[in-house]
């Protein structure tokens, strides 16, 4: 019995003098690191103007003042004839597509279909409808509504040149700086805003040995990317800024896309 305490003992000891040192010789995983960075962003995005909701037509108005926002970069960039390049007309659209959306100056723009799992609005189509009655050229116009937001969708949309109308619900998204001044408030929430591009920062960590003997290159594990969206607030007028809006998976995001491809 005792020669087996005695052994026991042994391990022990052998154990509190190994573990310790394994662990200070032991590679370590370092901080996170950018691997690449990779941007997308529609032609001729500058055409994508910043218009202020509360210049226009009524309250709680976003809906249709982001949407005549990527209406005037169509207008701009393959379908002439959508608006002309002044505040009366432009403030005419808005008027319509309030007319012609589900908007109501208490709740905004929205409808059961919009939050309901497994069913999409007519966004895109009240959209069409408006600018079918402005230029026959919208005719032909393609496009959706999708309430399964991922970011291949995003990047797919960015590379055809479709801008996409982003409606932001609960519990929202952080916002960063992008260019121009910042907001006052630092996230999004029960609002839209029209979306112009992305940007994806695929991270990682390098694995580095003790006493200074160096570190691997960065590796693409242990970290999660960093992606963001580009957007106009809708609460600035006129100018090129725009901010950055964090993308999550679990985001509760619905979005509308409209183009010109037949």
């Amino acid at each position: 019995m005792n020669k087996t305490f005695r052994n026991i003992g042994r391990i022990v000891l052998a154990a509190s003098i190994m573990l310790p040192a394994v662990a200070f010789f032991a590679p370590t995983a370092e901080a996170i690191c950018t691997i690449r960075q990779n941007t997308g962003l529609i032609r001729n995005y500058q055409d994508l103007p910043n218009l202020h909701q509360s210049n226009y037509a009524g309250p709680n108005d976003c809906g249709p003042t982001a949407f005549a926002m990527s209406l005037k970069w169509m207008d701009n960039n393959g379908t002439p004839g959508i608006v002309q390049d002044n505040f009366a007309d432009t403030n005419a659209l808005i008027t319509e597509l309030s007319n012609q959306l589900p908007y109501s100056e208490r709740f905004g723009t929205w409808d059961l279909l919009t939050i309901l799992p497994a069913a999409n609005s007519r966004f895109y189509r009240d959209i069409k409808d408006v600018a079918s009655r402005r230029t026959h050229e919208a005719r032909d116009w393609g496009g959706d509504d999708d309430q399964w937001v991922n970011f291949d969708d995003i990047r797919q949309a960015m590379r055809w040149n479709n801008p996409l109308t982003l409606l932001i619900m609960w519990p929202g998204n952080e916002i960063y700086r992008g260019r121009g001044p910042m907001p006052a408030r630092d996230s999004m929430s029960r609002h839209w805003v029209p979306m112009f591009g992305y940007q994806h920062f695929v991270l990682g960590r390098k694995i580095c040995l003790p006493f200074g003997l160096g570190c691997s290159r960065c590796k693409d594990w242990l970290a999660i990317d960093d992606r963001f969206t580009a957007i106009r607030t809708g609460w600035i007028e006129g100018g090129n800024s725009y901010v950055y809006l964090d993308f999550d998976e679990l985001a509760d995001w619905y979005t509308v896309e409209i183009h010109d491809r037949i």
